[in-house]
Formats: structure tokens, sequence, C-alpha cells
């Protein structure tokens, strides 16, 4: 049984702190320098934030990001910039397999950390690093930036109005091209960052727990695999949930073509979150061909304005930067005493790292233990 602590969703007590209100520059640095850390500094345009340094091992990695930016100081050893650096904060932004490593490290300092999506934390690292955040009141904020998009803003505040109703079921849908994996600098493996479900997945899977709250069981789980490798082609699930919500995930990475939704099934109106482009629909009562032409033209009409006066190129990083942008809007409020809570803190996403914990246990051990089962079989046969 999972998230025994609560039984709400994060969206009930979900409060966004828009608007900076100026005061003091907060001093900051960002670790790892590669294509999201660009998204940061697009992001940090019209904050009171200073980038004081950056960190990366790759040394023309880093001296590129530093030219590119002006950014007076470099390192190579995260510690070694704790120790140079007088910071308010500073950015994560490297592989997820180092996160909680790198965490506690700028906690050991009394740094506040803001770090990048998947937190790719175990559920002992996460309420780790959640205690000593409290003890030392050194805040640690995770970028879960799909939480701050245009579709999941209105859905928020149209479940919050009381006009969704009661959510009765979730369903959650990311199909990706296996291109896509391919474009990352730092070449993820398979084995040790599992790429479908937290590099791809779990942004979608994120929004899920935020209207449905902790998981109570999984179903339900069937996975198909790459040939002679541990590596997940699709996870389709069933999920419930604390709340008593039913969550039907569909995840696949072998698709044509990169596409992302969240469906909301409440008691009173079905809302649909479409993303790669953007994309809101709230549907109440019977559903016609005209409601689905409507909302498909507005989404086409918002596109097409967006891509014709800023390029595809351009307004697909505006984009992904505008929601960090919202993001750290709260974070810089919080720090300077005007935000009453983080806008993302580490005890937040503790019930997406449990489903993801559980997801993960599901899809990945019977491989390895049908792995293991035919390689006994085949040695027994070659005897």
């Amino acid at each position: 049984m999972y998230g025994s602590r609560r039984r709400c969703s994060p969206v009930q007590t979900m409060n966004v702190s828009f608007g900076v209100h100026r005061r003091s520059t907060l001093r900051c640095a960002v670790i790892g320098c590669g294509d999201i850390a660009d998204l940061y500094m697009r992001a940090f345009r019209g904050l009171p934030v200073r980038v004081e340094a950056a960190c990366d091992i790759e040394p023309n990695q880093l001296a590129k990001f530093r030219s590119r930016y002006r950014i007076k100081r470099g390192f190579s050893s995260f510690k070694e910039l704790l120790q140079g650096c007088d910071l308010d904060f500073t950015v994560i932004a490297t592989p997820s397999t180092i996160h909680a490593s790198l965490s506690n490290l700028a906690l050991d300092h009394g740094v506040a950390v803001v770090l990048e999506k998947p937190a790719r934390l175990s559920v002992a690292e996460a309420k780790t690093l959640a205690d000593r955040s409290a003890k030392t009141a050194v805040p640690i904020a995770v970028m879960q930036n799909y939480r701050f998009t245009s579709p999941m803003l209105k859905a928020v505040a149209l479940y919050q109005s009381g006009e969704i109703g009661k959510v009765r079921r979730i369903d959650c849908i990311y199909h990706g091209g296996e291109g896509a994996l391919q474009q990352q600098s730092w070449r993820p493996q398979e084995q040790t960052h599992r790429l479908l479900l937290y590099e791809q997945a779990e942004r979608f899977l994120d929004l899920e727990v935020a209207f449905a709250g902790p998981i109570r069981k999984i179903l339900s789980v069937r996975t198909s695999y790459r040939d002679a490798e541990e590596s997940a082609r699709t996870i389709e699930a069933l999920i419930e949930h604390s709340t008593g919500v039913t969550g039907s995930i569909d995840l696949r990475a072998s698709s044509g073509a990169e596409s992302a939704r969240v469906e909301i099934h409440g008691s009173r109106r079905r809302v649909v979150l479409k993303f790669f482009p953007d994309g809101f629909a709230s549907y109440g009562g019977a559903i016609t061909p005209l409601h689905e032409l409507w909302s498909a033209c507005t989404r086409s009409a918002t596109f097409g304005w967006n891509v014709a006066t800023s390029g595809l190129r351009s307004w697909g990083a505006s984009r992904r930067a505008l929601c960090r942008a919202r993001f750290l809007e709260h974070f810089v409020n919080y720090l300077q005493g005007r935000a009453p809570r983080l806008p993302v803190a580490i005890e937040d996403v503790l019930p997406t790292i449990e489903l993801l914990g559980a997801l993960e246990a599901s899809v990945y051990q019977p491989y390895r233990e049908e792995s293991m089962v035919f390689a006994t079989l085949s040695s027994r046969n070659a005897c």
C-alpha cells in the first residue's frame, strides 16, 4: 500500500504566486550547462536574479555556456563552487542520477536548491532531503514545470472553482518517438535512467498525481520490451489512488510522432489537457463534433499565430522557458518572503516518486526474472 500520509490531491492546496516584488537581487549558480540550463537563463529574464557562476564537468560545454551568457566564474567541481561563491540558491540541471548527491551537498553549505525534473530520487532519499530541508530551513523546490503550463493552470482554476466536480478517473497518454531519446547530449542509458518512465513520461504522470493524489495500489500492468535489452517500449497500467480515483496510463516509446494528453473525468465536466503544442478543452453534457472542432481550431490558431510571430524553433524554446519562468517567479517571491510556500516542495512530489517507484518495480522486475529463467533454460539446453 502506498500514500498513507495524506489522501488529498495536491491541486486542492496549490497556490501560485506570480508578479515579482522587487527587492535585493538573488545570487544564483547553474549546475549542468546543457539545453535545460539555456531554458533557465531565458526564464531568469526580468527576475531579480544574477547568475554568479556555472559548473559542468565538460570544459568545452562550460566555456561555451559562460561565453554565451557572460558568466564570470566557472567550476568543474560543485563542491569547489559552493566553497568559493556566496549564493542564495543553485539550479541543479544535471543528469537525474546524481540529483540526490548534489542536493545534499548544497544543503551542507546552506544553499537553497531548484532541482530539475525528474527528481529521480527513491522514496527514502526524498524523505531524507525533505527532513534535512525542514531541519536546516534551507528550501528545496522541484521544477515540476508542467504544473505551470497554461493548460494545467486553467485546469487547476476550474477544479478549485468546483466546476469539474469530483474527479473519478484520469487518463494519462504519452506516445513518443525513439529519436527523442537520442537527442540528449549526455547519452542517457536505459538501464540507469529508465528513459520512457522517468525522462519522458514523468512530467505527465506528475499531473495525474496532482489531481488524483497518492497511489494506493497498481491494479494491472502490461509491458513490452525491446529485444536483447532491458528497455521498455510500452507501459500500460491501471492505478488505484488513495482518493478513490482510477488512473489509466498508456506510455509508448515507439510511436512515429510525439503526442501527450491528460484527460480528467469529473462528475460535472471532462477536461482535456494537450501538449506539443499546448491545448485545453472543457466539456460538459453531450459532446458533439462541433465542440471538438472548436477546440481543435482554437489550438491550431494559437499555435499558428505563435509560430508566425516567433518562428517554430524560437516558439518551442519560449514555451518551455515560460512555465519555468512562472515557477521561478513564485520561488523568488518565496525566498524574498513574499509567498507563503514553495511552488513545488520536495514533499509535494513524494506521491509522484512513489508512483514512479511502484511502476518501475512492476515494469522492470518481471523482465529481469524472465531473463534469468530464459538464461537458465538456455544453459541447460546447451549442456
